[in-house]
């Protein structure tokens, strides 16, 4: 749970500039059936790309706990500092050696409330080839995308901090139409997530 006493000072200007070289970063292995079934959802409309998921716990910072109550995270760069963070790399080997410039890639907030809607109509738009579309209905899309955010952070909306990007921002992208990148930070668990899925003709 973020703490909210921290919340109510305003860092200095010294810990902003400072604010993740102490930060503690837990890889998380979530092994959930509504994780893997939209992962392989994903995987056979996106038929020459991929899509993956990775979690990570965060441990107490005063800087962070006091923009993420405001959902002022782009303020302290809060996605691109933890996609660029050791923890974070060391872990997704996957993700390749070249990194973008990242800090020119725009991640757009998008509500919560229209997670499950937006995962949906990516599957059931496609990916490169139309012989590969979603198999089944709209309706068992929104569904995936349900389950999924029951999985994850328990279909707690209000308290989800949501960006997208369809921007190429590692190597692992295939760089066209079809890359996506979700990315959400769960206040009450502190929980940083992201999906990524991407496809090429």
């Amino acid at each position: 749970m973020l703490e909210k006493d921290f919340a109510q000072k305003h860092p200095t200007t010294a810990e902003i500039a400072t604010w993740t070289a102490d930060l503690t970063i837990t890889f998380e292995d979530i092994s959930h059936e509504a994780v893997a079934d939209l992962l392989t959802a994903f995987r056979q409309v996106f038929a020459n790309g991929d899509a993956r998921f990775a979690s990570f716990i965060i441990g107490p910072s005063p800087v962070l706990d006091y923009y993420a109550v405001r959902d002022q995270l782009d303020e302290i760069e809060f996605w691109t500092c933890l996609l660029q963070h050791p923890a974070v790399l060391e872990n997704l080997p996957w993700l390749g050696d070249t990194y973008f410039d990242i800090k020119d890639i725009n991640f757009k907030p998008l509500s919560a409330y229209y997670l499950d809607g937006d995962l949906a109509e990516t599957l059931v738009i496609g990916g490169a080839y139309r012989s590969r579309r979603f198999p089944g209905t709209a309706e068992e899309a929104k569904i995936l995308g349900l389950d999924f955010c029951s999985a994850i952070f328990e279909n707690r909306f209000d308290e989800l901090i949501l960006r997208k990007s369809k921007d190429a921002w590692a190597s692992w992208f295939k760089v066209g139409p079809w890359d996506n990148t979700w990315l959400g930070l769960d206040r009450r668990a502190r929980r940083f997530w992201f999906l990524c899925a991407t496809d090429t003709d």
